[in-house]
């Protein structure tokens, strides 16, 4: 889950869940919370971008939401990556 040998969380993960945060505060709700993509919630709960923080850092994130060309950096939510591959064939 982007832990260095120490145990310690790697600084690209903790970048890529401040980056993920950044991102998906575009798609807060009224009540200034989002879904939740972390091991847990899987996206079933509604949190506040702090709490989505601490439980990315602290129980990891979905499978669905890491870039596989490199494992500790947190991408964009699939349905856009999909939208980025129908644009770059146009």
């Amino acid at each position: 889950m982007g832990k260095t040998l120490d145990g310690r969380l790697s600084h690209p993960f903790i970048e890529g869940v401040n980056a993920f945060i950044n991102f998906a505060r575009a798609v807060v709700d009224l009540n200034g919370n989002m879904s939740c993509p972390s091991i847990h919630c899987v996206n079933c709960y509604r949190q506040s971008p702090h709490m989505v923080r601490i439980h990315l850092l602290h129980r990891g994130i979905m499978q669905s939401y890491i870039n596989r060309q490199s494992p500790h950096t947190v991408t964009e939510l699939e349905g856009n990556q999909e939208e980025r591959a129908r644009d770059q064939e146009a």
